[in-house]
């Protein structure tokens, strides 16, 4: 493909997406891959309840968020983001010295957050350890390369084996390649392919690049993954998911959409057996 076409084909894809706020994003209906995990690797029950109830983020969450929105957002992120400042007042151990230095220490804290209202707030530690992790992102050769002649977080809609679906990915670029960016304690291969075995991204590589190429009419078959980690060195690796893997993420999801499209039918959402199951030891007991 020429680069004209390259160009033209990441244009046609722009066109078709719809732009939206995460926000936005999050409150649309259609099944999402993060639902459908919870759907397949837990029960209907726990998926229906956590589309009712929203699951609270954890520490690792909110940070993954914020080192995809200075990767994927730069231009926004100063003006979404801000570090809190370390105010006098406690000892080494992170205790306040008296009474009136609590007083003072909690004021300026509570002026600082009315000041810096409906943005992202960082202590330090936190700052620098994401700063870390975009600086390394940024510098790493093929992960930098990713990053141009792309677009970011656009989001797309489509419909598969009856289900309506929905995907966002982070990064879409010339050559009908989507790219992911993960934060990982392990970024090694061998840790890495253990995440993806873990955390079904498999199925995430093959729901994309399905919903792409029913949208565009074009063929998407390339999933790769920008893997950093999230202590120094903040080492940085780049993996394209081969063939098989998402050939066997498609198989699961696919599943998962039949099953999932029984239980909106009926209105039936179960969870585990209603029968009492036999229990032993695990192999690694005996």
């Amino acid at each position: 493909m020429s680069a004209q076409n390259l160009a033209k084909s990441l244009a046609d894809a722009k066109a078709l997406s719809i732009e939206m706020s995460i926000e936005d994003y999050h409150k649309r209906p259609e099944l999402s891959n993060s639902g459908l995990n919870v759907f397949i690797d837990e029960t209907p029950a726990h998926f229906k309840y956590s589309r009712e109830n929203q699951r609270e983020p954890t520490a690792a969450m909110k940070r993954g968020t914020i080192v995809h929105a200075g990767v994927l957002e730069p231009e926004r992120f100063l003006d979404t983001h801000v570090v809190m400042p370390k105010f006098t007042g406690y000892t080494k151990d992170g205790k306040l010295t008296d009474s009136a230095a609590c007083t003072e220490v909690k004021e300026k804290i509570a002026a600082f957050l009315a000041e810096n209202s409906g943005k992202v707030v960082m202590d330090t530690d936190l700052y620098h350890q994401i700063f870390g992790m975009i600086g390394s992102v940024l510098a790493h050769p093929t992960a930098s390369k990713l990053l141009q002649k792309n677009q970011n977080e656009l989001s797309f809609f489509a419909e598969i084996d009856g289900v309506k679906v929905r995907c966002r990915p982070d990064i879409i670029r010339e050559g009908n390649l989507i790219a992911d960016l993960k934060t990982a304690h392990d970024a090694s291969a061998r840790g890495f392919q253990k995440a993806v075995a873990e955390r079904a991204y498999h199925r995430q590589a093959a729901i994309y690049t399905d919903i792409l190429s029913q949208v565009t009419g074009e063929k998407y078959d390339t999933f790769t993954f920008i893997a950093v980690e999230d202590r120094p060195p903040y080492a940085v690796q780049v993996f394209v998911l081969d063939e098989a893997s998402i050939e066997k993420g498609r198989e699961e999801y696919r599943l998962g959409l039949a099953k999932y499209r029984e239980c909106l039918l009926t209105n039936n959402w179960p969870a585990y057996s209603n029968e009492a199951m036999p229990l032993s030891l695990p192999g690694w007991k005996f």
